[in-house]
């Protein structure tokens, strides 16, 4: 029986095969067995992080002829506060992870899932690293996603190397769920976040230039060369009859990629701008969240065409 608040507990048997359940009767760990060449005298199970007043089962079963020998069980409970306290499978049992805090987990075999709590004080730039507790080049594949309280979810990893992923978020609470599809079965993982500042400052236009076009005659914005944001996904672009923008010819995101823009200028095709012979523009840049909100900067000045 547990009695800390919080524990990563190891259970340790000399010899045959150990079944640990919980209370009711659900496999923790299953079937671990014993190899004298690899585990010497004993054999020890995968670390299980649990919560107090719980009570956990051992079944020793014996190989063949070895019903008559003797054998010790040996458990340890270790206090801990970085593991996961399971059971975490659904997000109302999540456990709260602390900024820029390692947490330490594992997906046992009655774990549908393992669930993490992130509260995002305002919108921000987030690092999230995840993978195995140390890196031994064992076969292991986990899936991250990242959900929202609306219940969408976005995959973030895959696989069994330690990674990291950048993210935007808005203010709120999300969450991060940790499955096992393969081989990660009481493996040990490390989980964290880190918040730093969004930088979306105002972009400052230094040209734009208006092209028409040979084959139908029509006028687009050609590229925009502009001071270019650290954190940007993208940029609205507004294309106006006047100076106070009225009039608008064109309002339009024009998302990162190769070929199309770059954080300093953007190259775009807009709607059609008609044989003004003068034009205002002007900019904003944009982030968006795993789950495809936007989230905007402050226009740039308007720039007008020579």
């Amino acid at each position: 029986t547990v009695t800390s608040k919080t524990t990563a507990v190891n259970f340790s048997i000399p010899l045959y095969t150990i079944n640990v359940l919980d209370e009711d009767g659900k496999d923790v760990v299953r079937d671990v067995y014993w190899n004298s060449s690899v585990s010497g005298d004993t054999v020890k199970t995968d670390l299980y992080a649990t919560k107090a007043n719980r009570n956990f089962y051992v079944k020793v079963a014996a190989y063949y002829n070895d019903t008559n020998m003797d054998n010790n069980v040996t458990v340890n409970f270790t206090a801990s506060k970085d593991w996961e306290n399971e059971s975490n499978d659904t997000s109302s049992t999540a456990r709260t992870l602390k900024d820029n805090k390692v947490t330490y987990g594992s997906i046992t075999e009655n774990d549908s899932a393992d669930f993490f709590k992130i509260k995002v004080k305002k919108t921000c730039k987030v690092d999230i690293t995840f993978g195995p507790k140390e890196i031994t080049g064992n076969d292991t594949s986990w899936e991250v996603f990242i959900v929202n309280n609306d219940n969408e979810s976005q995959s973030l990893f895959k696989g069994g190397t330690r990674q990291k992923k950048t993210v935007y978020l808005m203010k709120g609470t999300y969450y991060l769920c940790v499955k096992n599809p393969y081989h990660a079965e009481n493996v040990s993982y490390m989980i964290k976040y880190k918040t730093s500042k969004l930088n979306l400052k105002k972009p400052v236009i230094k040209k734009f230039k208006v092209k028409k076009n040979s084959f139908w005659g029509s006028k687009n914005v050609d590229y925009i060369s502009m001071s270019g944001n650290k954190d940007v996904s993208g940029y609205t672009v507004q294309v106006a009859k006047k100076a106070n923008m009225s009039g608008k010819l064109t309002n339009s995101d024009v998302e990162i990629k190769d070929g199309v823009s770059s954080k300093k200028k953007i190259s775009t095709m807009t709607d059609n701008l008609g044989n003004l012979s003068k034009y205002y523009v002007r900019v904003r840049g944009y982030v968006s969240d795993p789950f495809g909100k936007k989230v905007y900067g402050k226009w740039s000045k308007v720039k007008a065409s020579k």
